[in-house]
Order: C-alpha cells, then sequence, then structure tokens
C-alpha cells in the first residue's frame, strides 16, 4: 500500500469545498480517483456517475464498502456521508449501516455562510484508507473513511465513518468531531461509526480513546494533557488511535497510520520528522481556542500503513 499527501498547495490543486454542489466529492475524486497535476491518485474507484449531487467511492481491495457522498442537504455548506454494503446505482443500496438518522454523517464543506476560511485542506489516503482536513474558523476539522486496523483476526467488517453532527457546515465552536480523541474504550453511544461492533452484531457508535483529557473523559486515568514541555527529560507516550469496539471493555482497533502524542501540540503543523523509525506529519485540528476542542494527530508517512 502506497501513502500519498495531498495537499490545497500543490500545483493543480481542487478548490476548498464550498457551498457549490458537488465540490466534496469534486475534492475526493480528485485525491483518490484521478489524480491532478503531478500527484496521483489513491486508487479507489468510482463505480458509479456522480448524479443528482450524489457521488460514491469504493477502495479496489480489502472490505470494499460503498461510500456515498450526498451533497442535497437542507445547507448548502455541508453534505453528508452514507455507508452500504452493495449498492446498484449512485443512489440505491443495500445493507447500509450509515444512514439520515446518525447525527454525525456531516461531512465538510465550509463553514456556515461565508467562504473566508475555507482556505487550506489536507488529504492523507493509501489504497483502503482516507483521512480529509478541511479549514474552518479555529484551524483544521478532521474526518475519515475506508479500513481502519481490527484487532480481531480476519474482521470482515473492519470500515468506519467519522464525520460530524453539526448541520450547518463545519463545526466551530464546542462541537467535537467524530475524529476526535474524547471518550474511554467502553463507550458505546460514540459518533465515530463502525460497519459491526467487536460481537459483529450491528453497527457501533464508538470513540477513539482519548489521549489526554477532552470534554467528556479523562485519558489513561489522568486529569489533563501534558504540555511537551512540562517536563524537563520527559519522553511523552505516543499512542494509536485506537477505537474502542462498543460495550466491550477492550480496544477494538486502531485507524491506520494515526497517532496521538499524549501532549499538547508538541509539534509544530505540518511538520515531517522520525518517531520510532517512522516518518510522522504533524497535524493540527480545532474548532475552538479552549483545549477541549484541539489536538494534533501523527500521521506515519513512511509508505505503508498496516
Amino acid at each position: 500500500m502506497t501513502v500519498r499527501v495531498y495537499k490545497s498547495t500543490d500545483t493543480g490543486a481542487p478548490a476548498h469545498p464550498s457551498a457549490t454542489l458537488g465540490s466534496m466529492a469534486a475534492l475526493l475524486r480528485a485525491c483518490l480517483v484521478t489524480g491532478y497535476g503531478t500527484q496521483t491518485a489513491a486508487g479507489w474507484e468510482e463505480p458509479f456517475t456522480e448524479s443528482s449531487n450524489y457521488a460514491v467511492f469504493r477502495a479496489l481491495s480489502g472490505a470494499r464498502q460503498f461510500f456515498q457522498i450526498d451533497d442535497n442537504q437542507a445547507d448548502a455548506d455541508v453534505a453528508a456521508i452514507y455507508a452500504f454494503e452493495a449498492m446498484s446505482d449512485v443512489q440505491t443500496g443495500t445493507g447500509q449501516w450509515v444512514t439520515s438518522s446518525d447525527s454525525y454523517r456531516h461531512f465538510g464543506k465550509r463553514q456556515n455562510a461565508t467562504d473566508a476560511y475555507s482556505t487550506s485542506w489536507l488529504v492523507v489516503a493509501d489504497e483502503l484508507t482516507c483521512y480529509v482536513f478541511l479549514n474552518c474558523q479555529y484551524g483544521l476539522i478532521p474526518f475519515g473513511f475506508g479500513e481502519f486496523q481490527s484487532y480481531r483476526d480476519d474482521n470482515p467488517y473492519r470500515s468506519f465513518i467519522g464525520g460530524h453532527g453539526y448541520t450547518s457546515g463545519l463545526p466551530a465552536g464546542g462541537y467535537p468531531t467524530a475524529l476526535h480523541p474524547a471518550n474511554a474504550v467502553t463507550t458505546i453511544n460514540g459518533y465515530l461509526y463502525v460497519h459491526r461492533g467487536m460481537d459483529y452484531s450491528a453497527r457501533v457508535g464508538t470513540s477513539i480513546v482519548a489521549p489526554y483529557s477532552l470534554p467528556t473523559g479523562k485519558a489513561l486515568g489522568g486529569d489533563n494533557y501534558l504540555d511537551d514541555d512540562a517536563y524537563s527529560g520527559f519522553s511523552y507516550p505516543v499512542l494509536p488511535a485506537m477505537i474502542g469496539g462498543g460495550n466491550f471493555n477492550a480496544p477494538y482497533g486502531q485507524l491506520r497510520g494515526m497517532y496521538a502524542p499524549c501532549a499538547n501540540q508538541p509539534k509544530t503543523h505540518l511538520e515531517q520528522f522520525t518517531h520510532d523509525e517512522m516518518t510522522m506529519l504533524a497535524v493540527n485540528f480545532a474548532t475552538a481556542t479552549t483545549p477541549g476542542y484541539y489536538g494534533q494527530f501523527w500521521i506515519d508517512i513512511t509508505g505503508s500503513w498496516a
């Protein structure tokens, strides 16, 4: 598998998604399917032609779930993302496991009624997993879909969607997204949607396990995050972005190639550096300026995710 990094500053890069219908699908298509400028596509397919503001993306290998972008929302500043086990056309599918009743199905596109912050974006993807970061008032907003690394062997249900719950555009203020480390491993009502939980019986709403304190819980038995320079000579831990399995008191898996430092944005945004023999890209995210609503992911861009 090849990990590819796409940036809004690339030559020929598509525009930041906007109120224009189809703009979210256009960004994903350019990164996943067609490529742009000198950038090679991540190697996904678009099995149906975009129609009536619906587009569908699917990996060419692995679990091969169908991810539908629905740009027909009440507010054009936001799209929705749904997931199906099978589809016969761009609108029709079976085995749907993210639906219109799921509050965290929203995906982008710009801050409500303004393009002022719709500047930078970042996509990191390989042939199975796609992470999307879109700019809003306080920084980048993280999203994702595709496969996660399951801790259950040969798991055929190892797919996820991470969106947000704000219905009028990109979340700004006190609105954590699904890809925001915010809960304990036992979470059963989280908003990171997993195709099926640890017992395979049903779709699970879970969460990324918090590496430091956030609005809904404390991390690793502690009370707060560490400033990276809090103690001279102290090496803060860096954890995989683990996810729970529903009502099972154990991690179910981890997001492929994504890590969470147990410190408060210890690296410079978009800094590339070496950690545990991996080349990492530090990516800041934020929906507000208070510590509960910002943080940093490290994404392994060495070459292949497990």
